[in-house]
């Protein structure tokens, strides 16, 4: 049975039974109906998912992952049917209730099975394009040391600092065991089931190139380069991304506010207070997610560090309380959005502490790691292995102070005849500085041929050139999340001080006149609740605006927005204390002189 193929158990009860027994009805009871329906439908759903199940890299079978959908389907049938079995004995207004919930519940868990090997997939896919410029110099420089692919397949399970591809070797190994296949025939079924198109390439044209006794360094070096301009190209289309971000900020943190005050100003009946705050506070929360998962989505994760934002929530929880608190002790001394702003800014300031000196010594090291590997691969052109180099660099030489202390430690190691990967779990650095100094030991077990060691310092050339560009092509985006915290304080107010008092003085003079179309206008009470959510709502989507506004220009984390988020919520105060209490629209539109 080839890879991918699955028997149902009437069928694998049959096989057991053998060719003899076949025939005999005795032997062989024929299946009950309702079970022959359920294996041909089982069957028929396993064949349609079983390829996208194998190339999630999710650990099931797709017959038991057929039997839990086609359970959920059978599940959510049934009590439809006996709701409306029940629908005389029910209330009208309960059973619309019960159908809902019949419904929705039971979709839900269908939808959730039917979407996790998407998830699955692109988590796979993600994993994998971040790992693939290191994975393929791997291959190269190994090609580069007279070593076969399939021999450099096999040591993959040595590199900790490469995870996905060590997952990946796992799976060949686990095909070539299991099917009884020899290591080329392994890694090609793989590489024809695996959901990226790069690592397909990579893996088919490295083993194929060995296979027919081809030159698989001249390959290895031209998947590289290939790899190198799809980084590139995705780089060219970054700003125009982020360009269609900006415009969905301004009509979504911007516009439908300003719009949503503005009808509700003269439908007030109409328009309550829930819409306004859905408009002000839910729905710019909402987009915000999504966008960040844009960023996420369109920031290539070769150039990106991960972070741990589990000390983000811990220092951002008490930011309500501490509102609470001003707000108790000032009373109306201190308008909610001023206190709101405050204890935003208090609790960010913090934070920015915690996660500053770690972000600058990322960038730090990464700035650093070109020159540093360029001089490896020097002194290796010398006939010095890449440790004693590396021993040679620490005492003869100074890069910055945050890759002297990793480099530092990392010799202290050396000194004492450690390895260069031995000694990377005891020091301190991000995923990219590992890896580049884990292939160095690899470079070195591989016999550190000079070639070798320029492809590696070729690569990380071309990471660093690569994050450069996306800074610079993204550096324009902070600045607008500063214009459109001001545009946002002016527009808010021009509605609130013009348009919502204007027309609350008209509902004032007006009490007896019936208004057309169903037009309320606003009381004094209610545009004292308007002020109160429409100027915090100011201070709350500034601060999210200068959050989106650092992810993408500082370096794709959440935590690298956070000192622009407080820049655009001080901005955001500075514009109500200009626009709305020391009257400055009112003295641009000469209201009330």
């Amino acid at each position: 049975m080839s890879p991918g193929e699955h028997r149902t158990s009437t069928e694998n009860q049959n096989t057991c039974l053998g060719s003899g027994a076949s025939g005999s009805s005795d032997a062989t009871p024929k299946p009950k109906l309702y079970t022959r329906i359920h294996d041909k439908i089982t069957l028929a759903l396993a064949e349609r998912i079983s390829i996208r199940l194998y190339s999630s890299g999710m650990s099931t079978s797709p017959i038991d992952y057929s039997m839990k959908v086609l359970k959920e389907l059978v599940i959510s049938s049934t009590l439809i049917l006996v709701l409306f079995l029940l629908r005389p004995l029910l209330p009208s207004g309960s059973f619309i209730y019960l159908l809902a919930g019949v419904i929705i519940l039971p979709a839900t868990m269908v939808l959730d099975l039917l979407l996790r090997p998407v998830l699955a997939t692109y988590n796979r896919k993600k994993a994998c394009e971040r790992e693939l410029p290191f994975f393929a110099t791997y291959l190269t420089m190994a090609s580069a040391s007279g070593i076969p692919a399939t021999s450099a397949f096999e040591h993959l399970k040595d590199l900790k600092n490469l995870p996905q591809f060590k997952k990946e070797w796992y799976r060949i190994e686990k095909v070539r065991r299991l099917y009884a296949l020899n290591p080329f025939e392994a890694i090609l079924f793989e590489g024809k089931h695996h959901p990226l198109d790069s690592v397909k390439d990579l893996y088919i044209t490295s083993i194929s190139t060995q296979r027919e006794g081809g030159e698989v360094l001249s390959v290895m070096r031209y998947e590289l380069l290939k790899l190198f301009s799809l980084l590139q190209g995705r780089l060219k289309t970054f700003s125009d991304k982020f360009s269609l971000m900006t415009s969905a900020e301004i009509i979504a943190f911007i516009m439908l506010p300003m719009g949503t005050i503005t009808v509700g100003v003269l439908f007030s009946g109409i328009l309550g207070m829930p819409i306004l705050f859905f408009a002000c506070f839910v729905f710019p929360t909402i987009v915000a997610v999504l966008l960040s998962l844009m960023i996420d989505t369109y920031t290539p994760k070769e150039l990106t560090e991960e972070v741990d934002h589990g000390a983000l929530v811990k220092f951002l929880l008490p930011v309500l309380p501490f509102l609470l608190l001003l707000v108790k002790v000032f009373g109306p001394a201190l308008p909610v959005y001023y206190a709101f702003g405050i204890s935003l800014v208090t609790f960010t300031l913090p934070a920015i502490r915690h996660y500053a000196p770690v972000r600058k010594r990322t960038k730090e090291i990464i700035a650093t790691l070109p020159s540093f590997t360029r001089s490896i691969a020097e002194e290796v052109k010398k006939g010095v292995s890449p440790r004693i180099a590396m021993i040679k660099l620490c005492e003869g030489r100074s890069f910055n102070a945050s890759f002297d202390r990793l480099l530092h430690r990392l010799a202290s190691y050396l000194k004492v005849g450690c390895p260069i990967a031995g000694a990377l779990p005891c020091v301190e650095g991000p995923w990219i500085a590992k890896v580049s100094l884990e292939l160095l030991d690899r470079a070195e077990t591989m016999g550190a041929d000079p070639k070798s060691l320029d492809f590696l310092s070729e690569l990380v050339a071309n990471m660093f050139l690569g994050r450069k560009s996306m800074e610079s092509q993204t550096r324009f985006f902070v600045v607008m999340s500063y214009v459109n915290t001001l545009l946002l304080a002016f527009s808010i107010s021009i509605v609130v001080e013009i348009v919502a008092r204007l027309f609350t003085r008209v509902a004032e003079a007006v009490t007896t006149i019936n208004l057309p179309l169903g037009m309320s206008f606003i009381s004094g009470e209610q545009l004292n609740l308007l002020i109160l959510v429409a100027y915090t709502a100011v201070v709350y989507n500034s601060y999210l605006l200068g959050l989106l506004g650092g992810k993408v220009s500082n370096g794709g984390s959440i935590v690298d927005g956070l000192t622009s988020s407080t820049v655009c919520t001080i901005l955001s105060m500075v514009g109500i204390l200009l626009f709305k209490d020391l009257g400055f629209i009112r003295a641009l539109t000469l209201w009330g002189q």
